[in-house]
């Protein structure tokens, strides 16, 4: 990651320095995948919790460094910014890397939001990659993640636009983007904490809804775009808390890390998908009404099969009863 990002220092074109760009992006995906697992697996009991409280990291950190890159560029140029940050990321990241630990033991307790027992996951629960896809479950939670994060997705690429078309200053546009991301970072722990208390499902469901109300209040009413994007940021947030907790729920702990990421591929098929089918929307019709009103909707699909969806078989008893 920290090599990627000091190698963009040293680019010459448009060409390497997003090659230089796709080795630091790497390292990123490599970084989280590696410890949100990591940390699951030391708190069992509170996965959504412990996933909110580290993918909160990722908000954070854009908070600090975008003003730290900011005084680097205008006192030594946007070169030294990209060596001097990626030098500070090679020598931090290896040096706390050094007391990453695996827990000695992977089964995981699960509490009940009901009865509030805890069950013991043992290892003929956890699902391989391959087995994990061959769960109807799989797709739906696919889906689920995808939908919950398309509304997101569409506002953090069109939200300045929007609000600039509505009415809004480039600047008040700007600070409704960073009150966006403020939003959606600041609230997985919470998030988490939720679903740990009340259910992964039922949480995700709520906050769904909650963003679909507040996307209508967007095409309806956009002069208080600022009260709203803090409850979309909110639904969008939560995914990052909650679908590792679901990943390790649902198919263990062994395989987390491979299973996740291959979960996580509905953010990244999110993220392309609704900023270009937005820009697509308004080209066409000269308005964005249409691009917000599908994020509704899929706000609204995603709730409807969180409360669909269920646990798989453990393994096992998935190739017996194949067989």
């Amino acid at each position: 990651m920290g090599i990627g990002y000091t190698l963009c220092g040293f680019a010459n074109s448009i060409s390497t320095l997003i090659a230089f760009y796709v080795i630091h992006a790497a390292g990123l995906s490599i970084c989280y995948i590696s410890l949100l697992p990591t940390a699951v697996r030391w708190f069992p009991d509170r996965r959504a919790f412990i996933s909110g409280f580290t993918t909160i990291g990722l908000g954070l950190g854009a908070l600090v460094l975008s003003p730290l890159a900011t005084i680097i560029i205008l006192t030594s140029g946007w070169r030294m910014a990209f060596i001097y940050i990626g030098l500070t990321m090679i020598v931090a990241i290896t040096a706390l890397a050094q007391v990453l630990r695996s827990p000695p033991s992977i089964s995981m307790p699960l509490s009940s939001p009901s009865s509030g027992q805890k069950q013991t996951v043992h290892p003929s629960q956890d699902f391989t990659p391959r087995a994990m896809v061959r769960t109807w479950q799989f797709y739906c939670l696919w889906i689920i993640f995808f939908c919950g994060t398309l509304g997101g997705s569409t506002l953090f690429g069109h939200l300045a636009p929007l609000l600039v078309e509505a009415g809004f200053t480039r600047v008040e546009a700007a600070l409704a983007v960073s009150f966006l991301s403020l939003a959606c970072g600041i609230c997985r722990p919470f998030a988490g904490y939720m679903a740990d208390k009340i259910g992964e499902k039922v949480t995700l469901a709520s906050l769904y809804v909650v963003a679909a109300v507040f996307m209508f209040c967007m095409v309806t009413y956009p002069m208080l775009a600022f009260v709203w994007v803090l409850f979309i940021g909110i639904g969008h947030g939560q995914n990052f808390a909650i679908f590792p907790s679901i990943t390790a729920g649902y198919y263990g702990l062994k395989h987390m890390g491979v299973n996740y990421a291959v979960m996580l591929t509905a953010v990244g098929i999110s993220a392309c998908v609704g900023p270009l089918f937005a820009g697509w929307v308004y080209d066409t019709f000269k308005s964005y009404y249409w691009s917000l009103i599908i994020a509704i909707i899929s706000y609204i699909v995603g709730a409807i099969l969180a409360i669909i969806v269920r646990k798989p078989q453990p393994a096992e008893k998935s190739v017996k009863a194949e067989a």
